[in-house]
């Protein structure tokens, strides 16, 4: 009976996201406030990830968009949109308020959606998942229990990584976290101006004062987010002196293998020639393997060889890139092509699955691919 009151729930969510009319809208309210009290005694354990995901995030999202097309003026019905997010507004808060004990001592990062994501400080929760719902001191200590984390991990893989690897890793790290800080900059920059309207009209209007609240609280785990990255940022410059001088000097990129010695790189340049052609240039070739998550303008095309051949030069390389292994693939389907034709990410797994436990798939260049890795087996920081 739980699960067919969940997809009863989902279909006058819908309902409720798609009607206009205010005294429909209040029927349809006392329909998903009956089934609540279904679902609470069902299953008190999973009633509020329910509420969460099946209720609060869709209207969340209908309210947001309700307030953008308001704040912006360009909506031809804008009474009619401004009632509309206020009621939802309404409805919401009185949810919250019937449910306020539970909502209180439900612990987010047991949702099993929540545990699947993977959470890390740079995406603390999974996409959509509606934040502003839960305590802003819920939500910073998952935050500093998870710059903890990141700081132990760190000053673990400083006692078993090779330095280059471990210089290259946290670099990489570093520089998600301050994309990240940037990503979070430019939230703020949009959401706090709807904030300072919404509470211009708010303290006209008590009718704007649910509206006000809900972009409110998004602004605030915005900045709350930010502030723990900062922290964790000098906490990290403070722990690991090799990032002083790391980003003293990022106008030297890092490569993919963890280096800067462009110097050394010439001898990678001059042993890869032969799967080059000749009208790529050492400079293209630097540009491709800096280390950082840009995609180049251009992409390499490998010549004079087999695919058996690129895959066992992809796979050789592979332990020496510092790149997370998940992206390798990827990596390399978004800067190469493979005598001109396009791969993506599944094909060059195969690629390198086939060469490497297919006998009839074994590369025949190996001594000169062996020659290009021990090249790079050579580089120094």
């Amino acid at each position: 009976m739980f699960k067919e009151n969940v997809a009863k729930l989902t279909g006058l969510v819908d309902k409720y996201i798609k009607e206009k009319d205010s005294e429909t809208l209040k029927v349809v309210e006392k329909q998903i406030e009956s089934l609540l009290c279904d679902l609470i005694i069902e299953d008190e354990n999973l009633f509020i990830p329910i509420i969460l995901e099946k209720l609060l995030k869709p209207l969340r999202s209908h309210v947001l968009e309700i307030n953008k097309k308001y704040l912006s003026g360009r909506s031809r019905y804008k009474n009619r949109v401004d009632e509309k997010s206020r009621i939802t507004n309404s409805f919401m808060k009185s949810v919250l308020n019937v449910y306020q004990r539970q909502m209180k001592n439900y612990d987010f990062c047991l949702d099993s959606k929540y545990v699947e994501h993977k959470n890390t400080i740079i995406k603390p929760y999974p996409e959509n998942f509606p934040i502003e719902f839960i305590s802003e001191d819920s939500f910073k200590n998952i935050l500093n229990a998870l710059a903890k984390a990141e700081l132990k991990y760190y000053k673990e893989k400083l006692e078993t990584l090779e330095m280059d690897k471990f210089n290259a890793k946290i670099f990489l790290s570093v520089n998600d976290i301050k994309d990240k800080i940037q990503e979070l900059n430019n939230d703020i920059f949009e959401t706090a101006p709807k904030v300072n309207k919404l509470e211009k009209k708010a303290n006209q209007e008590e009718d704007y004062i649910d509206s006000w609240f809900l972009e409110n609280q998004i602004l605030i785990h915005l900045n709350t987010h930010k502030n723990a990255l900062e922290e964790l940022l000098s906490q990290l410059r403070a722990s690991f002196y090799v990032l002083k001088s790391l980003e003293e000097s990022e106008s030297i990129p890092v490569n993919v293998f963890g280096h800067k010695d462009y110097e050394s790189f010439e001898d990678f340049y001059e042993e890869m020639e032969f799967f080059l052609g000749e009208y790529v240039t050492m400079d293209e070739l630097i540009n491709v393997f800096i280390l950082n998550n840009n995609k180049p303008q251009k992409r390499i095309n490998l010549v004079n060889g087999t695919l058996n051949d690129y895959a066992y030069l992809m796979r050789k390389l592979k332990s020496l890139f510092a790149i997370k292994s998940g992206d390798y693939s990827q990596w390399w389907a978004d800067r190469f092509l493979f005598n001109g034709v396009e791969k993506n990410k599944k094909a060059i797994s195969t690629m390198m699955s086939n060469e490497e436990n297919d006998l009839a798939r074994k590369s025949s260049k190996r001594t000169k691919i062996n020659q290009i890795v021990k090249t790079i087996q050579g580089f120094h920081q």
